[in-house]
């Protein structure tokens, strides 16, 4: 955001506005200056988003702004429309519908659910592309046979005829082989608009089937809000990468921006794994580079995706466990107990004051 002199004279100027115009080109999307000034306006105060005619919208503005509904200056009507938008939006006498509030309630409950049926030690959300004859079916069972490993796993899929299918089903498999008790989960809306029965199971009034194995969770309006509520109460991503599926890179691009942990996985050695760095969170560059070499054995890739999940859940074991010592030391201080009134003259009689009590005045 420039100097410090530069960031204070933005707030006031932002403090001071009514309504904040984002003129969102491509070169400012993808600055920190943009991140910056628009997280300050989003926490303050109602943002119109103005979309150039080049500019694609990232993953973590979407989330940011909780909108999709931005003015695209391709519009026929943009210049009609913008005005009349911001008229109403600075009109006194015109009320908003708190929908978005709503919305956010909403979804915050839905992760809310779906985290208390998630209390696993290890819980893996599993994305990827469509089904295709170039899967190599190999790598799909060393994913579930690596995952397997672990004490009390759940695996999470999004409910879709994806390579998440196969895998999900491959470590259910081996779970149910060696008795040991793994869950599969898999997450869908109530209902999605849009027709998805390519990719999912989907009715013919837009609601979705139960999966035929491990259990199923409903949540959400639409699959755009069933991303939201994944991408916020699963702590670990694994997204598969085969061909070009930009779908499972915008979810994964989510759970980065909630500070979660993503974890690239090229499935085919005709795929271009150059660009898996960039899409990681939360592991490291030499970690990424050995897990998606391609010319390395099943095995080994399956070894190395064990030792990445074994470091990670040592993070999240200390990241929780400094949560919990945060918790207790902003928790209320507990109730003094009473203790019964002396009797009338009697010597136990004091009078009570601040200075008596372990008490902060806030």
């Amino acid at each position: 955001m420039g100097s410090g002199g530069e960031r204070e004279m933005f707030q006031e100027r932002a403090d001071d506005a009514g309504v904040i115009i984002a003129v969102l080109s491509s070169n400012f999307i993808h600055s920190r200056t943009c991140q910056q000034q628009l997280y300050y306006c989003e926490q303050r105060k109602k943002v119109v988003p103005l979309l150039m005619e080049d500019a694609q919208i990232p993953s973590w503005l979407e989330l940011m702004l909780h909108s999709n509904t931005y003015t695209c200056v391709n519009r026929r009507d943009y210049r009609e429309h913008l005005p009349t938008l911001l008229q109403k939006l600075l009109d006194p006498k015109a009320r908003q519908s708190p929908n978005s509030e709503l919305d956010e309630a909403r979804i915050s409950y839905a992760v809310k659910q779906l985290k208390k049926l998630l209390k696993s030690h290890l819980c893996v959300y599993v994305c990827g592309p469509t089904l295709s004859d170039s899967i190599d079916t190999q790598v799909v069972r060393a994913l579930g046979s690596a995952l397997c490993e672990f004490d009390d796993v759940t695996v999470v899929t999004g409910g879709g005829y994806n390579t998440e299918y196969l895998v999900s089903h491959a470590f259910l498999e081996e779970a149910q082989q060696k008795l040991r008790p793994h869950r599969v989960w898999h997450v869908l809306p109530e209902r999605e608009q849009e027709d998805r029965t390519v990719d999912y199971p989907q009715n013919s009034d837009r609601t979705f089937q139960v999966i035929a194995f491990g259990q199923t969770y409903f949540c959400g309006n639409s699959l755009e809000e069933r991303d939201l509520v994944v991408s916020k109460a699963i702590e670990i991503c694994l997204l598969i990468i085969g061909d070009a599926d930009l779908k499972s890179v915008k979810l994964a691009q989510k759970f980065s921006w909630n500070d979660h942990y993503v974890i690239p996985f090229v499935i085919n050695k005709n795929t271009d794994s150059s660009f898996t760095e960039q899409l990681s969170q939360g592991i490291s560059t030499e970690d990424c580079l050995a897990l998606n070499n391609t010319d390395q054995s099943v095995e080994a890739r399956a070894s190395v995706f064990h030792d990445i999940l074994t470091r990670i859940l040592d993070n999240l074991e200390m990241e929780h466990k400094e949560e919990a010592s945060q918790d207790i030391v902003m928790s209320p201080p507990q109730k003094l107990p009473r203790k019964s009134p002396a009797k009338s003259g009697g010597a136990g009689t004091t009078k009570t004051s601040l200075k008596s009590v372990n008490t902060i005045i806030l």
